[in-house]
This record gives structure tokens, C-alpha cells and sequence, in this order.
């Protein structure tokens, strides 16, 4: 946290104390004289002293005090700033979006309405970011931040997250029921999908990206800010596996996020799910999180060992890259497990949640890619559970 700013009785408070060092100065100086033989009495001497105070204090304070303050406080805003903003783009970064969350949830509860969060990624960024430099992708974050900021009421917060090309717009009143509210985020949803659309001129040259768009209500009871960014960011993923062209919302997917990111293996994707329930309930603050946490930590690490050896009964397609993998795997989630704390769970949570994403797109959806289809079930694996 910054420091706090001075108030105003500190700051007189420090102008007297330097005031009165001065002073005291000079009635020693003039008590010195007077000691020495010169002709100067107490009361000129404490009256001297006095006159010096009285011209030094406004002098202290304009020439010192006051530039020291203005300089602090402008010290202050820009770390406060910093620390609440992203340095590229200029938007709300993740922390203040979490804070404009809660506020959001509580006044639709309290005002029964609803509000939405709008979650959206660039399609196409990461080539043009490898082909044309960071440079150029930097231009198009930007471009894409001054749009959604210049397309956004007054009331809603777009937002920039975790310094990647992902994007989020927050309305805090999207509709009263939820039909209405639908068909507005549809429109909103367009409204962007146009913006992002649109070329963007970087280094005399004509770019362009698109998006997929999640969408998460916001009006439950027993919603939180995480629950809400995991919602719409989950349905973000759906949208972008499916190339949809349309926002996905979180309440029609009925698909929890390791069901969308399938192997195609039952027992794996058995597994994938549980592990995804206990993550939901990681979400739950009840003050449980970090025991929460320890247990899928405990629950992922286990599986890792499962899916080796399914793989192995199975004849799937798991190399000593993936296996490599798995042992890097372990060793970081019990790094994250020493360090967990009430404070950095939910920090440790979303960690937890991108290694996943990341293993399973890169190692286990490749493992079922490569399979050879058996001609019959492999032993000890239910005939149901291959399939073919």
C-alpha cells in the first residue's frame, strides 16, 4: 500500500518543529553573545528569536514544505495509479477490475437488475505479434483499448487483463430480467466485434484481428469476482474453440470448462471434470480456500500419476516430452502449495487454473490426436469408455 498522504495539522505540525529549531538557534546565539559580554538582554533575545520565527514559518512552508508535499503527493497517485492501471494501454488492469466487480454485484443485488461482464481475446494477434515485431502488436492493444474506451458509457469500465490480448468491458446495468438484459449484451457484443474488426494502420500497414467474445451475468447471490471472471472467461475459451461468431454466455453453456477442453478419452476427461469441480469450489469464500486449494493440488498431482498409467493401458500417445511434463508439473504445483497462503489464494488458484489450460491443449488433447484406433478395448478399460 502507498503511503499515507500528510494531513493538514501534520503539516503545521512540521512547520512549527522547524520553526522552532530555528528559533531556538537564534536565542542561543543571541544568549551566546550576551555571555560574552555584548550588550543584549534576555528579552531582546527571546524577542529576536521570536521576529525569526515569525518570518521564517511562511518562507518554510512555500519554499519547503509545500514543494515537498505536492512532490509526495504526486509520487503517491502515480504509484497509486500504476498499480491499478496497465502501463500499455492505460485501462483498469485486474486488481481494480475485481473491486468494480464486487461493487457491481452488490448494487444489482441491492437494486435487482443485472449486470454483465463482457470478456473478449484478439483472433489472429499472436501471428501478427510473431510477424511484424512487439512493436506493431503493442500499436493494436492500444488501437483496441482507445476503442472499447471511446465505444463504453460512462458507468462501465473496460478493462485490460493480465497484460496479454485479452479485454474486458464491465456493465453494471445491462437489464432488469434477463431476456432484456441478453439482447442487450448482444448488441454490446456487436457493437465490439465491429470495433475490433475495423483495420489498424501500424508501420504503413493495414492489420486486422477479430475476437471471440464470453459473456457471464452478473445478479446471483452467491456470485463473487472470481466466480464472474472464471464464468466469462471459460465461455470466452468455448467461444474461441468453436470459432463462433457470436458471445457465448457462461449460463447456457452447460459445459464446465474440462468438458469443453474434451481428449476424448473417458477416464482422462472423468478425471479433467473432477478436478474442475473442486477448482469451482476453490471460488466458494467461506474461508475454506486455501484447504480448498491443498486438495487440488493433491487431487492434479494424483491424477498426473493416473493418466500414465491409463495412457500405458490404452496405447495413447504420451511421449517422454509429456511425461517430462508432468514431473515439471508436479514440482511447480508443490512450489505453489509452500508458498499458499489466504492472502495469494485466489492468485494461486488462477495459476493453477492457466497450467492446466496449458497442459491439456499442448500434451493431452495431442495424446488422444495420436492414437491408433484399437480394434478392441485395451485391458482393464470398460469397452463404453473407448471411444473410437
Amino acid at each position: 500500500m502507498p503511503p499515507e498522504t500528510l494531513k493538514p495539522n501534520q503539516t503545521l505540525w512540521i512547520i512549527l518543529k522547524i520553526a522552532a529549531i530555528i528559533g531556538l538557534g537564534e536565542w542561543v546565539v543571541m544568549w551566546l553573545l550576551f555571555s560574552t559580554g555584548h550588550r543584549i538582554g534576555l528579552g531582546e533575545a527571546l524577542l529576536g528569536a521570536g521576529v525569526l520565527m515569525l518570518i521564517t514559518i511562511p518562507l518554510i512552508y512555500l519554499w519547503v514544505v509545500s514543494p515537498f508535499v505536492r512532490c509526495r503527493q504526486r509520487a503517491i497517485e502515480k504509484i497509486s495509479y500504476m498499480a491499478f492501471h496497465d502501463p500499455l494501454t492505460r485501462l483498469p488492469n485486474r486488481r481494480l477490475l475485481s473491486e468494480h466487480i464486487d461493487n457491481a454485484i452488490a448494487s444489482a443485488l441491492r437494486h435487482r437488475h443485472l449486470g454483465a461482464l463482457i470478456y473478449f481475446d484478439l483472433d489472429g494477434f499472436k501471428p501478427i505479434n510473431d510477424t511484424y515485431g512487439h512493436k506493431a502488436g503493442d500499436e493494436i492493444l492500444c488501437a483496441i483499448g482507445q476503442r472499447l474506451r471511446d465505444m463504453s458509457r460512462a458507468e462501465d469500465i473496460a478493462c485490460r487483463v493480465v497484460g496479454g490480448d485479452e479485454f474486458v468491458l464491465l456493465l453494471p446495468h445491462a437489464g432488469t430480467r434477463v431476456h432484456e438484459a441478453k439482447q442487450n449484451l448482444l448488441q454490446v457484443a456487436s457493437k465490439i466485434r465491429e470495433q475490433v474488426n475495423q483495420p489498424i494502420l501500424t508501420q504503413a500497414k493495414s492489420l486486422q484481428v477479430g475476437c471471440s467474445i464470453g459473456i457471464c451475468l452478473i445478479g446471483e447471490p452467491e456470485q463473487s469476482a472470481a466466480f464472474v471472471l472464471h464464468d466469462a472467461d471459460i465461455a470466452m475459451y468455448q467461444a474461441k474453440r468453436l470459432q463462433s461468431a457470436e458471445p457465448i454466455f457462461a449460463d447456457e453453456m452447460g459445459l464446465t470448462w474440462y468438458r469443453m477442453a474434451e481428449v476424448g478419452f473417458a477416464p482422462i476427461d472423468e478425471d479433467h471434470a473432477q478436478i474442475d469441480r473442486l477448482l469451482s469450489r476453490v471460488l466458494l469464500d467461506d474461508g475454506e480456500r486455501v484447504q480448498r486449494l491443498e486438495t487440488v493440488i493433491a487431487e492434479i498431482i494424483d491424477h498426473f500419476g493416473r493418466e500414465e498409467q491409463w495412457a500405458q493401458e490404452a496405447a495413447l500417445h504420451m511421449d517422454a516430452r509429456h511425461r517430462h511434463e508432468h514431473a515439471r508439473l508436479r514440482q511447480e504445483l508443490r512450489e505453489i502449495h509452500t508458498r499458499l497462503s489466504s492472502a495469494n489464494a485466489i492468485d494461486c488458484y488462477e495459476h493453477i487454473l492457466e497450467l492446466l489450460r496449458q497442459h491439456i491443449r499442448h500434451f493431452d488433447a495431442a495424446m488422444v490426436e495420436h492414437r491408433p484406433a484399437p480394434t478392441q478395448p485395451a485391458p482393464g478399460i470398460s469397452a463404453e469408455l473407448y471411444p473410437r
